[in-house]
């Protein structure tokens, strides 16, 4: 029904995003259809990349609000999948930065 309520753990949630990922991608397998070469979603929370890069909730607020770092929503809660930050950091470090470290010191700018 509409009205019902449903309360899931967050680790249980991203557990079953994660199972939802693999199903959706082995379906695109089936049809032929191109698959992105790295399928395993490593879905993180905003507290666990902020633990990861060692930066402030601001700092990650400020990020996703102005387009630095992919990310996604479901309902209220926000995700980001690891390997796509990873992705993104290299890609800006192509540039003049040489590490995680220098990404975040120059505040995900460029």
């Amino acid at each position: 029904m509409m009205n019902d309520l449903l309360l899931i753990s967050e680790s249980k949630l991203i557990e079953l995003l994660n199972e939802f990922f693999k199903n959706y991608e082995k379906s695109h397998e089936q049809s032929n259809q191109p698959v992105q070469p790295d399928t395993e979603k490593t879905l993180i929370s905003t507290s666990k990349l902020i633990e990861i890069l060692g930066v402030s909730r601001t700092t990650i607020y400020k990020w996703r609000r102005d387009g630095k770092i992919p990310y996604f929503k479901i309902g209220k809660m926000v995700y980001f999948d690891l390997n796509d930050i990873m992705s993104h950091i290299n890609k800006i470090n192509l540039g003049d930065f040489n590490s995680v470290q220098s990404f975040i010191d120059k505040g995900a700018k460029k």
